[in-house]
């Protein structure tokens, strides 16, 4: 391979790959896998590509998706729900700690309480494994059908639904 081809990753490993099959595995880890951190696939290799080494061999709006990704999984990468108030869904974040336990929690949109763990209206007094004697049947279902198709809740367009 010649080595104007050859694939550099900075200092991170030295693994010889050509850049267009490089600039092919990042497309579809960003673009189908949506992967924000992106292996080297060198045989028991953990390290992750350089995005910036990889600018020059992959399509402007793949760099762009992919700092995207990368934004939302290091800066935004608490954990977060939407809110289960039907008529409210905004986007709510654990901002207490990373991979902090939130129980109680209260939606900055509607003000609602809700449990943060079971994804329910607050439910003082009851575990959460209690709760679901609380839903609506069809809240449910949705939520059930939602995960059955990998849809997701957009909340602008939930009073169309």
């Amino acid at each position: 391979m010649a080595a104007s081809k050859k694939f550099k990753n900075k200092s991170r490993c030295t693994h010889p790959f050509c850049q267009e099959c490089i600039a092919k595995y990042i497309q579809v880890k960003v673009q189908d896998d949506n992967t924000a951190k992106i292996e080297c696939t060198g045989l028991d290799c953990k390290h992750d590509l350089d995005p910036f080494s990889c600018k020059p061999i992959i399509p402007s709006s793949v760099f762009s998706k992919w700092c995207d990704v990368l934004f939302e999984d290091y800066v935004l990468g608490f954990e977060r729900i939407y809110c289960p108030n039907r008529n409210c869904m905004a986007l709510v974040v654990n901002e207490s700690e990373r991979n902090g336990t939130l129980k109680k929690a209260q939606c900055p949109s509607c003000k609602q309480w809700f449990c943060f763990q079971c994804k329910l209206k607050w439910h003082a007094g009851h575990r959460c494994e209690q709760s679901g004697n609380l839903r609506d049947p069809n809240d449910i279902m949705f939520g059930q059908l939602l995960e059955t198709m990998n849809w997701t809740r957009w909340p602008w367009l939930w009073p169309l639904c």
